[in-house]
C-alpha cells in the first residue's frame, strides 16, 4: 500500500528450488536443510539493499520482495539470482542438470495488480509458467498476459 500511495515500483520475486523432493529423498533431510541455507545465502547476496527483503516463502520456496524496484529490474535481480546459484555448483544427482536450480515467478504492482494478494498470486502464476516451461528459468506476470 506504501507503492501505491508513493507511486512506486514494487517488484515481487518468488523462487521454487527445482526438484527438491527428489533431493531430500537422495541426500536426506538435514542435506536438504543445508541446501536451503546456501540458497538462503545466495538470495541475500543477491538482495543486498537495506529495504529489500528475502524470506522462505513456504517448504522449498522462498520470496524477495523489492521496494523501488521497476519490473526491468526485477527480471535482471532475477536472472543475476540464476547465474549466483548456477555459480554455487550444489551437487543434485537426480537433476538433469547435475546441480540445484531454481525456478522464478516476477510480478510488479505497477503490472495492474492493484492488491498485494492479487501480486502475490500473478508472481505464483508466472512461477508455474516457469516451471511448466522446462524449470531454471525466469518468467514474469506479465508475459503471461
Amino acid at each position: 500500500m506504501r507503492a501505491r500511495r508513493a507511486e512506486s515500483a514494487l517488484s515481487l520475486l518468488l523462487i521454487d528450488v527445482d526438484h527438491f523432493k527428489a533431493y531430500n529423498d537422495t541426500y536426506g533431510h538435514l542435506e536438504g536443510n543445508n541446501c536451503l541455507r546456501m540458497i538462503g545465502e545466495v538470495l541475500r547476496s543477491i538482495a543486498k539493499r537495506p529495504r529489500d527483503l528475502a524470506a522462505r516463502f513456504g517448504g522449498e520456496e522462498f520470496a524477495i520482495l523489492l521496494p523501488g524496484t521497476d519490473r526491468d529490474g526485477a527480471l535482471r535481480l532475477a536472472k543475476m539470482l540464476r547465474s549466483a546459484l548456477h555459480r554455487r555448483a550444489i551437487p543434485h544427482s537426480e537433476s538433469s542438470k547435475a546441480i540445484v536450480t531454481v525456478s522464478i515467478g516476477v510480478a510488479n504492482i505497477s503490472d495492474r495488480f492493484a492488491t498485494p494478494s492479487e501480486l502475490v498470486a500473478a508472481t505464483d502464476q508466472a512461477l508455474y509458467a516457469a516451471k511448466k516451461h522446462g524449470r531454471d528459468r525466469v518468467e514474469a506476470a506479465a508475459d503471461q498476459a
